[in-house]
């Protein structure tokens, strides 16, 4: 008989498994859930890293201050980040495993994408302000065509550069 029930906190957290995501970095600061997961605030001891390829490494821990508060970080971090191909543009998704005292890299994602979307939209909502621009010239001011392509041009200049500063 096989049972699919998970064991839970008592605010409904996953006893096994805890998600999180960090921004590619020179150093891993553990989220405080793993933390009190690993017992690492009693007994500072190593954690197994997994990547996505499946290969195990074991990396020291260690304490840093930041702002007063107290962080645990794994040391050499650095080093996976180099041996994994990782860079500062990605988003780096994991999962610590209790019973296993072992963080896993599931995914990595480019935080370009997201720039690039951002982008997109800016460059949309301008063309709607130029279009909304040009019926209004149109309708309201009586102008010529060479004055109105030169408002335009004025104006997508404009807009050109307010998303290049963003």
């Amino acid at each position: 008989m096989t049972t699919n029930a998970r064991k839970v906190f008592g605010d409904g957290m996953d006893v096994e498994f805890f998600n999180f995501s960090r921004k590619g970095d020179y150093s891993l600061r553990l989220p405080v859930e793993v933390v009190n997961r690993a017992g690492l605030s009693d007994n500072l001891q190593p954690l197994s890293v997994q990547n996505m390829t499946g290969d195990v490494e074991v990396y020291e821990m260690k304490t840093e201050l930041n702002s007063g508060t107290l962080r645990y970080a794994i040391d050499g971090w650095r080093k996976f980040m180099a041996d994994n191909h990782l860079e500062f543009v990605h988003m780096l998704h994991f999962t610590y495993v209790t019973s296993q005292r072992k963080i896993v890299l599931n995914d990595v994602t480019s935080i370009y994408a997201r720039m690039v979307c951002i982008l997109f939209i800016q460059l949309w909502f301008a063309k709607l302000l130029v279009s909304i621009f040009v019926v209004y010239i149109l309708m309201v001011v009586d102008m010529d065509i060479k004055t109105l392509v030169s408002l335009l041009w004025f104006s997508l200049c404009r807009c050109f550069v307010m998303v290049q500063k963003t």
